[in-house]
C-alpha cells in the first residue's frame, strides 16, 4: 500500500511524537492500532471526533515509512473502510503537517493545498 494516510492529532499528541520520535496513543495497546484515514474521509472523522475544536494539525503518514502494516477495515459494522496502523506511528513517517482550521459552524475544512488534491484524486 502506498496511499497516503492521514492522522489528526492535538498539539499535545504531534508535540510527543517530536519528543519522543513515536506516536503511541491508547488505542494502540487497548485495540492493536492506530486509527487513520484516507484524505477523502479527513473532515468526516475530524467533524466526527473533534467537533469545533481549535488547534488541530492534520498529519500526512507515508506509509512505506510506518515499519508495519496496514489494514482497511470497517468500524463497528459500518461498510466504509479505514485504514488501521498496526504499530506505532515513527516520526519519520509523518511526512507534512497541515493546520486543521475550523468553520464558524465547528465543521472542518481541509487546506487548500489538499482540496487541491483531493479534486485531483477524484477526478482521476
Amino acid at each position: 500500500m502506498d496511499k497516503k494516510l492521514y492522522r489528526i492529532m492535538t498539539p499535545e499528541e504531534w508535540g510527543v511524537v517530536k519528543e519522543t520520535g513515536f506516536f503511541k496513543p491508547a488505542e494502540l495497546e487497548r485495540e492493536g492500532h492506530v486509527y487513520a484515514c484516507y484524505l477523502y474521509q479527513t473532515e468526516y472523522v475530524a467533524g466526527f471526533l473533534y467537533n469545533g475544536e481549535l488547534g488541530l494539525v492534520l498529519l500526512e503518514l507515508d506509509p512505506t515509512k510506518l515499519g508495519c502494516k496496514v489494514e482497511d477495515k470497517n468500524l463497528k459494522g459500518g461498510n466504509e473502510l479505514f485504514p488501521h496502523v498496526k504499530g506505532p506511528v515513527p516520526h519519520e513517517a509523518c511526512v507534512k503537517e497541515y493546520d486543521l482550521p475550523v468553520e464558524g459552524d465547528g465543521s472542518f475544512e481541509l487546506p487548500y493545498e489538499l482540496q487541491q488534491v483531493l479534486e485531483e484524486e477524484e477526478g482521476a
